[in-house]
C-alpha cells in the first residue's frame, strides 16, 4: 500500500450522507433540536449556537489531540461568523453544506448553517485512523492509512 496522503480539499458529501442529514436539518429548521446538544454551555453571548449530535460528540472524544484542537478552533470561529470567509480555515461549500480539512488534511469536519435561526449544526467528523494522523504539525503520517473513521449525524 502506498504512503498516506492528506486531502487537498474536503470531498463533497455523498447522496447517502445528504439523505441522512436532511431530516435532521428539517427538524432543526422547524425548531426541534431533539438529539442535539450545544457545543459549549458557556456561549450565550455567541452570535450563533453550535449544535452537535451525540454520534459526532463520541467521535470527537475518540479523536487524536490534533483533530480535537482544530475542531475546537473551527467551532470557535463558527460561533462568531459561520458564513463569511475566515482566515483561520478554508471552508468548502457544496450546496448548503460546508466542510473544512483538519489535522493537516487527514480529517474533515462538515456542518450546515441555518442563518435565520442563528444555528450551526455539525453534521460529520471523519479522520484517518489515529495511528496514522500526525499528532504534531510537521510529523509525517504512518506509511499506511486505512479507510477513514467517520460519524454522521442521524435523523433519529
Amino acid at each position: 500500500m502506498s504512503a498516506a496522503k492528506p486531502l487537498d480539499v474536503p470531498p463533497d458529501p455523498t447522496p447517502e450522507q445528504r439523505a441522512v442529514w436532511r431530516p435532521l436539518l428539517d427538524r432543526v429548521e422547524a425548531g426541534n433540536e431533539a438529539g442535539l446538544r450545544p457545543w459549549d454551555q458557556h456561549t450565550a453571548d455567541a452570535a450563533y449556537r453550535v449544535l452537535v449530535p451525540s454520534s459526532v460528540r463520541r467521535q470527537l472524544a475518540d479523536a487524536p489531540p490534533t483533530v480535537r484542537g482544530q475542531v475546537d478552533g473551527t467551532v470557535a470561529v463558527l460561533r462568531v461568523e459561520p458564513v463569511a470567509p475566515s482566515a483561520a480555515f478554508q471552508a468548502r461549500t457544496a450546496g448548503e453544506v460546508c466542510s473544512t480539512l483538519v489535522a493537516g488534511g487527514y480529517g474533515v469536519l462538515t456542518w450546515q448553517v441555518i442563518v435565520w435561526r442563528r444555528v450551526v449544526v455539525v453534521l460529520n467528523l471523519a479522520w484517518a485512523d489515529p495511528a496514522d494522523t500526525p499528532s504534531r504539525p510537521g510529523q509525517p503520517p504512518s506509511p499506511q492509512r486505512p479507510s477513514p473513521k467517520a460519524s454522521s449525524a442521524s435523523a433519529s
